[in-house]
């Protein structure tokens, strides 16, 4: 900044005098500094001599509330000490320091000063300029850039931890079909295939923190919606938080991507946890709302709609915060610690999905988001998976091409439970020498979609030149919106989704020879 946080009491309580006793220099001296873009301060012993406007504009001051004033008065307490010591040191060159506004807000400035000898006294000269914003999009940046990494790794780990999923789940299933009827030993063995599938879903819902998704609006019941997530939930508030869930009486159909919704309700959690540093309570409710009541949220409302309120007992929010909520990087946490993007996300995915959202807080009173979605109409229900017959069994060959030795065996079990004939092999150069010396017919290539020196994509490639009429199936414990938007796929491809049992394979390999 400029010299004088080590300000001594004799230059204190002497009032300064201009810099310049001539009027004429004075005035040429005012001009220049006004003139330039960057704040400029003079300084002599401490005290404030000359400003130019853009520093008293940078401060929120008037210029006669600077000059005569100490430097210190306008330095940040964390820039106090790096500002003592490079006056101590009268070093010249280019830093960083908080400055500290009227209204109380701080910013940061890129400071160069220099020691001068002006109409014969000893000043310090700084040129200031602000790149708060500067800084802050710099941190963003960073955040992102750590939030692409982590959700690089969620996908390896969900990868990884849905080929364990898939073993199983397979053998779970095989074995169960093994045993007889009254064997009570089936009880355990579904509590196994039970925890399992919870196992599966929750890496799904896990990475939808992480990786964008094509939305897929479907008719679905609010109160579907958070008894998916309600287990999360307790995980992400922690023991020290109650969870309070009132459910509606009626089925509150809305038209949404249901994974999109969940979402939206973990992301308001984990909001609400960061408001209760101490404990509280997270209270959820789901209700019927008329024209009218959502009224101060938008100009029109529907003539009915579904509203999800969330609702803490936290330390709440003034009107300024309160009215920057949904700000795309705007937080109240400390630097490092927030990225700015979870209610922005909240509220892209309720405009996106043609509803509205309201917020409503006072400091200390905790904080309430309501979320209001126009109900599908009346002869919309619920999307539920259709029942399919038992998968038929076939007498086709199958190469099967997967790198994990567990996965590779338990397809090659679930298989060969139907009948198929199973050919495998751990890679793909393994796979292209069983295509020219297997003299048999191979119906289909089921091959696993990322693997270590040749892709699945690239296999298939090869593969089809050597065996133009076999058939092809990709499988993968990556999501499969993942591995699309990457291009590594098409959206017309076959595709199976780990973890899978032998129902799901069986049906998706019968379904991919007979198309």
């Amino acid at each position: 900044m400029t010299s004088g946080e080590g300000t001594d009491a004799g230059a204190a309580d002497q009032p300064p005098t201009r810099l310049f006793q001539d009027s004429t220099a004075q005035g040429i001296y005012r001009s220049l500094c006004q003139a330039s873009f960057d704040a400029l301060i003079v300084a002599e012993n401490g005290i404030l001599l000359e400003v130019n406007q853009e520093f008293a504009d940078l401060g929120g001051y008037t210029m006669e509330e600077l000059v005569g004033q100490p430097v210190e008065r306008f330095v940040a307490e964390e820039s106090v000490a790096a500002v003592r010591e490079r006056i101590a040191m009268q070093r010249d060159g280019t830093y960083e320091v908080v400055i500290r506004r009227k209204d109380g807000s701080s910013a940061v400035v890129e400071a160069t000063t220099k020691n001068f000898e002006i109409a014969g006294r000893a000043v310090r000269v700084a040129a200031l300029r602000d790149v708060t914003q500067k800084r802050r999009m710099e941190q963003h940046l960073r955040q992102l850039q750590k939030m692409e990494a982590v959700g690089r790794l969620a996908g390896g780990v969900a990868h990884d931890f849905n080929n364990l999923l898939t073993v199983i789940i397979s053998y779970a299933d095989l074995l169960e079909r093994s045993m007889a009827p009254l064997d009570t030993r089936r009880s355990e063995l579904r509590e196994i295939q039970l925890a399992a599938t919870s196992a599966a879903s929750l890496t799904r819902q896990l990475l939808m923190f992480s990786r964008q998704q094509v939305i897929d609006p479907r008719p679905t019941a609010l109160n579907d919606v958070v008894t998916d997530a309600e287990k999360l939930l307790r995980r992400l508030i922690g023991e020290d938080v109650r969870l309070t869930i009132a459910r509606s009486a009626e089925p509150l159909v809305v038209l949404v991507d249901a994974a999109q919704l969940v979402q939206v309700v973990l992301n308001l959690a984990v909001n609400a946890r960061e408001a209760m540093p101490t404990g509280g309570t997270l209270s959820i409710e789901m209700s019927r709302v008329e024209s009218g009541e959502g009224a101060r949220c938008r100009e029109q409302d529907p003539a009915s709609f579904a509203m999800l309120s969330v609702r803490d007992s936290g330390v709440g929010m003034d009107e300024a915060t309160r009215q920057r909520i949904f700000e795309p990087f705007f937080t109240t946490k400390e630097l490092g610690k927030g990225t700015g993007l979870g209610l922005a996300t909240v509220f892209g995915i309720v405009k996106q999905s043609g509803g509205f959202i309201c917020a409503e807080s006072e400091p200390g009173k905790g904080s309430t988001f309501k979320i209001y979605l126009p109900l599908a109409p009346a002869a919309a229900e619920p999307a539920s998976e259709p029942a399919r017959p038992a998968p038929a069994r076939g007498t086709e060959t199958v190469l099967v091409v997967e790198d994990s030795p567990a996965v590779r065996a338990a397809t090659r079990g679930m298989l060969e439970h139907y009948g198929y004939t199973v050919l495998e092999a751990a890679n793909g150069k393994t796979a292209l020498s069983i295509a020219e010396r297997f003299d048999g017919h191979i119906d289909l290539l089921l091959t696993d979609v990322i693997m270590p020196e040749m892709s699945g994509r690239v296999l298939a490639e090869a593969f089809t030149e050597r065996r133009p009429a076999t058939k092809l199936l990709y499988m993968s414990g990556y999501t499969d919106d993942a591995i699309l938007r990457h291009g590594v796929l098409s959206a017309e491809s076959a595709y199976l989704q780990k973890p899978f049992g032998p129902d799901a394979l069986a049906a998706a390999v019968r379904d991919a020879i007979d198309d």
